[in-house]
């Protein structure tokens, strides 16, 4: 298969686009790919203009003859054999078979992307034509600079793309493919588009990445409402922190928007809904929109930009305008808006770089409400996602951020008035959208609708319940029926082999062997406990087995006793007793030592529950419910809240004590303070639900 540019530049952002050029498909060119085609070729020609006033050109739109010129530049020149065709936009020759291979960008930028792109071009020749290309050049932005970088710095990445590519063109069978950010401008979105919805696939939530998408896939989770499956409500306050995809698609399963926690949204008597648009590549701000609303009235402003010489002059009239506001509270969308603010005040005058400090401290970023508290039936947090749900529609049916960016430069090329008016009515309009956006959060509160629920009050089902299992996937009921069968093997035989049979026995033997005596002891009396006599019989005696561990010099075991009983009843005061040695400590069918060895693991490394029932039972091949050691715990709790007593006032009795206190959570309290009180030999540390807390 021959791989020329189109695949290479496929392959790069979409293994799938990649398998569909090498079979000559094609789609519909975005608009934003025919504008990068044309400043391209814009800068072609400019950049043959610069060269030709310093290097000599060699050549312009040839196609490579294995002969080397030696010294000067060719424009678009082709390598092309059976395997490779391949035209680089610049090749600068330095003689001895040696190439500079240039890669030319209208943008003001650098990605990794450009250099990946010519990197693997450059490899390509290197191999097929017998040339050698230790480094390679990129021109760019308006000036055309140049960089340069080292083939050796993209070694692993380009030995493993030219691996992965290859596999891929000989693959008769399509790879895998996800939505990703290339997607928007990808010729092949809406076919793509229309695959993925029609499987559910993982890659429509946005906020997944590629690994977690594969490590979701590895456990058998490839669709949206297999995920939504996952979730498990649980009473953790640092959970509402943290961004989970899978309550985002039982959102969008259910068709409801879930509460995490009513969000605190700041509100001030004026609001102001701000917007600014941009070019990324320049970092130039190029309009600003914003909507400010004061009581009842509602007025919007715009300020554009003809060039980057007049930005920081629509910044300062915005500063002049918020300056007549006494109150204010700035609502914006994502980062972007405050970065632009903290860039811009290193271009203004001291006395507006104190009000632009003042804006960013009174603002608020309306998408961390949705990265933390409230999960809308949306595949993305975007704000056109979130706006369109909540039924709000932008003029253009195609607007976009990366829409503006084709907009500003068509209008840069033709200054078309049309494209103004519309690229300011798009940033107005992102202003109502996210104004509507406010003002839909801060009625949740007050609106009892079918279509919001807490996520606390989702009811966890357990699969280890009694009574009938809901299967997703009916395949697996048939399974479950026949799984049943198994749990009997230890019963019954019914055609199975001797081999069988030999493996229970011995699993059978070993289960009896892990729990052998080691030492047994007999628990006596010499007297009534009751009345003091000695004159008391025997009546019968008892077993009672203590699972403990033992400590040694080089390490812990197992250690099981036998304690034998023995009951009296007494002549004296005709009552029955038992040994009161035995009494003492064993209550319970654990020892001391068991517990002891649970609580250090649980206090010094901070081992859940969970894991410490599951090391005692691979370790030592002892077994004890969740309960039952909670249930050991508490009782050395009491054991040792003397000693906790004991250090409190030994605390109080110094002549000096050192304190201080951090937050912590517990189960059923979102917050708390743990203090620690210490002077140079104790330390005692105390949990209270407040600072306010009685302290006697």
């Amino acid at each position: 298969m021959q791989i020329n540019d189109d695949i290479l530049q496929a392959f790069i952002h979409c293994p799938y686009k990649a398998y569909k050029k090498s079979k000559g498909q094609t789609g519909i060119i975005s608009d934003y790919q025919m504008l990068y085609n044309q400043l391209k070729q814009t800068q072609k020609v400019n950049f043959g203009k610069q060269r030709s006033e310093n290097i000599k050109l060699v050549s312009s739109n040839t196609t490579f003859d294995g002969i080397l010129s030696k010294e000067g530049v060719a424009l678009d020149l082709n390598f092309k054999n059976e395997n490779t065709d391949i035209t680089l936009d610049g090749v600068e020759f330095t003689g001895r078979k040696n190439i500079i291979p240039i890669f030319i960008t209208p943008f003001e930028k650098v990605t990794r992307t450009d250099k990946l792109f010519v990197a693997l071009q450059a490899t390509l020749i290197q191999n097929e034509f017998n040339l050698r290309a230790e480094y390679c050049k990129i021109a760019f932005g308006e000036n055309i600079r140049q960089t340069k970088f080292g083939l050796l710095s993209f070694a692993k990445t380009i030995k493993k793309s030219i691996a992965e590519l290859n596999k891929i063109l000989s693959n008769p069978n399509a790879p895998a493919f996800y939505k990703n950010a290339h997607c928007p401008v990808c010729e092949f979105q809406n076919s793509c588009l229309e695959k993925l919805v029609e499987r559910d696939d993982l890659s429509l939530l946005t906020s997944l990445k590629s690994k977690e998408i594969i490590q979701r896939n590895n456990r058998g989770i490839f669709s949206v409402k297999q995920l939504s499956y996952t979730f498990r409500p649980k009473k953790n306050p640092y959970r509402k922190k943290i961004f989970l995809p899978e309550l985002k698609a039982l959102a969008i399963r259910e068709s409801k928007t879930f509460i995490q926690e009513i969000p605190d949204i700041p509100t001030s008597r004026n609001e102001i809904f701000l917007d600014i648009e941009g070019l990324p590549d320049r970092n130039f701000y190029y309009l600003i929109g914003t909507v400010i609303r004061t009581n009842d009235s509602e007025k919007t402003y715009s300020f554009w930009a003809n060039d980057k010489n007049e930005e920081e002059k629509i910044f300062t009239e915005l500063i002049e305008l918020l300056q007549t506001v006494e109150e204010f509270v700035i609502y914006h969308y994502g980062t972007y808006e405050i970065q632009a603010l903290k860039i811009i005040s290193k271009k203004v005058s001291p006395k507006h770089q104190e009000f632009l400090k003042k804006m960013i401290d009174n603002s608020f970023n309306v998408l961390n409400i949705f990265t933390h508290n409230i999960y809308p039936p949306t595949y993305s947090n975007s704000l056109k996602d979130i706006a369109r749900f909540l039924k709000f529609e932008w003029t253009e049916k195609d607007a976009s951020g990366l829409q503006s960016i084709v907009w500003r430069y068509k209008w840069e090329m033709t200054h078309n008035e049309e494209l103004k008016l519309k690229l300011i009515q798009y940033n107005l309009e992102d202003c109502h959208a996210l104004k509507k956006i406010k003002e839909w959060m801060v009625e949740i509160p007050n609106n009892e609708s079918k279509n919001f629920e807490k996520a606390t009050n989702i009811k966890r089902e357990s699969i280890f319940t009694w009574g009938k299992i809901n299967f997703l996937i009916e395949d697996l009921k048939e399974i479950n029926n026949y799984a049943y069968f198994d749990y009997q093997r230890n019963k019954i035989y019914l055609k199975t082999s001797k081999t069988v049979k030999k493996a229970i026995h011995r699993k059978e033997v070993l289960q009896k062997s892990l729990n052998s005596i080691d030492k047994e002891i007999i628990h006596t009396s010499s007297q009534c406990p009751y009345c003091g006599s000695t004159d008391f019989r025997y009546v019968k005696s008892s077993n009672r087995i203590v699972v403990d561990l033992k400590f040694m010099k080089n390490g812990i075991k197992k250690w099981v006793v036998n304690n034998i009983l023995y009951n009296y009843f007494c002549r004296n005061c005709k009552k029955q007793f038992v040994s009161k040695k035995y009494i003492k400590w064993w209550v319970s069918v654990y020892g001391e030592n068991f517990a002891l060895w649970s609580i250090y693991q649980y206090i010094q490394y901070h081992m859940s529950l969970d894991k410490i029932i599951k090391m005692l039972q691979d370790v030592f091949h002892l077994s004890i419910s969740h309960k039952r050691l909670q249930v050991l715990q508490s009782k050395y709790v009491q054991k040792y809240s003397s000693t906790y007593e004991e250090i409190k006032k030994e605390l109080m009795r110094g002549p000096f004590i050192h304190a201080d206190e951090t937050t912590g959570g517990v189960k059923d309290w979102s917050t708390g303070y743990v203090w620690v009180f210490a002077n140079f030999d104790s330390a005692l540390y105390m949990f209270k639900r407040n600072r306010e807390a009685d302290w006697v």
